[in-house]
């Protein structure tokens, strides 16, 4: 019986999928692209509909049959507003959340400025319920609608999602982060990993342009940490703690600077922007934020320019440390120093053709993440939007 119930959930979903991918679509496209028999496909169309997850299109197809004399057929698509997702990324002074829905569409979006970092997650999660409700009356959807919830952050969080064993960001220990906040949303919610989300995310919008890659990693330069997630052959690498892809306290200066974490010389120590902007600081007094790094930079201040070589040259280590380990073909970097001036890339992949070990991976890519700042938002968006899908389907 268990079996019969997980073919027919199999079939909804690969019905589902090409519709998603496809659509507006016809039964007869359907039939031919999944493989499945025109009686199935009916059946799987009528399950569908009755489900609520897929409908008549007002669109129809110009004909039938190839020589353009057949009736129009019945074009279907997804119902985008069956349901939708609370997402919300956590970052050391700011709270980005979004109602996503089906489509992995943004509905609304609101960012905050937050300071977390004298707050209990008990407090924060208060913040949460009061945005998410401010949320749903400016986008005129029943609370009902909202079906989970999905918390990124840069944490440890466990295996389950529910967790957050570790934020040195936010100075949270083993927190019951999705009990407590679901109780308080009254909804399901899962727990991620900024950067492990992010990836996930730039991975969907890459098979959604007919790019799908199997081996990628990610690489986050952020105001206070540096983070690393990874993909091998299809799935996130998650480790025996889920861990996998910490690249950020991986040694580069065995006698370097204290890290957050209480070592020396971690990449966390060169690479993040609080760091840089020290280094810059005692470079260029007028350097007092990271906007005015990245000016001094674009306007290639003989002061600030040896600073961006080496950062580049740290970061092209970092990327070759990735692919030595991982062998990704491609590598996704993401954070203030890489978003806000594309001549970052260019010191970058300077460095990397005298870094990179070419046996090991001579085709790598190197690109700036899609979804920028918002990476890893949409990116729990797409986890929690694939969670409320899988539970609608198996109905």
């Amino acid at each position: 019986m268990k079996q019969q119930s997980d073919l027919k959930y199999h079939n909804r979903m690969k019905v589902y999928r090409q519709i998603c991918d496809c659509g507006p679509i016809s039964r007869a496209q359907l039939a031919k692209l999944t493989g499945l028999s025109a009686t199935s496909m009916t059946r799987m169309i009528a399950g569908l509909t009755e489900l609520g997850m897929v409908r008549e299109s007002a669109q129809r197809s110009l004909s039938s049959d190839a020589h353009g004399m057949g009736r129009p057929s019945v074009m279907l698509e997804t119902c985008a507003d069956k349901a939708y997702s609370l997402n919300v990324d956590l970052e050391a002074s700011c709270l980005r959340a979004a109602l996503m829905d089906l489509a992995h569409h943004f509905v609304v979006y609101r960012e905050l400025s937050i300071a977390p970092k004298g707050d209990s997650f008990s407090d924060v999660a208060l913040k949460i319920q009061a945005v998410f409700l401010e949320m749903l009356q400016q986008a005129r959807i029943a609370k009902e609608e909202i079906k989970c919830c999905g918390l990124t952050l840069g944490a440890h969080v466990d295996v389950a999602g529910e967790r957050i064993i570790a934020s040195s960001q936010f100075r949270w220990y083993e927190e019951d982060a999705a009990k407590e906040l679901g109780e308080l949303l009254q909804m399901p919610v899962i727990v991620e990993n900024d950067c492990k989300a992010a990836l996930y995310g730039e991975r969907f919008l890459l098979a959604a342009k007919e790019e799908p890659l199997n081996h990628l990693a990610y690489l986050e330069l952020g105001t206070d940490g540096v983070g690393g997630a990874v993909i091998v052959d299809g799935r996130l690498l998650r480790g025996s703690r889920n861990a996998a892809g910490e690249i950020g306290h991986i040694t580069v200066l065995p006698e370097g600077e204290i890290c957050n974490c209480g070592r020396r010389g971690c990449f966390e120590t060169v690479l993040t922007e609080k760091f840089i902007l020290k280094r810059a600081q005692a470079i260029n007094a007028g350097c007092q934020t990271i906007d005015d790094v990245m000016d001094a930079m674009r306007r290639e201040d003989a002061r600030i320019v040896p600073l961006m070589e080496e950062l580049g040259d740290y970061i092209a280590i970092a990327i070759n440390d990735i692919s030595c380990a991982y062998n990704p073909e491609m590598v996704i970097l993401n954070g203030p120093v890489i978003q806000k001036n594309a001549t970052s890339l260019s010191y970058v992949r300077r460095h990397l053709a005298n870094r990179l070990m070419k046996s090991v991976q001579p085709h790598l890519i190197v690109d700036v993440a899609r979804m920028g700042a918002n990476a890893s938002l949409y990116g729990i968006g797409c986890l929690a939007t694939e969670k409320i899908i899988a539970g609608l389907l198996r109905g």
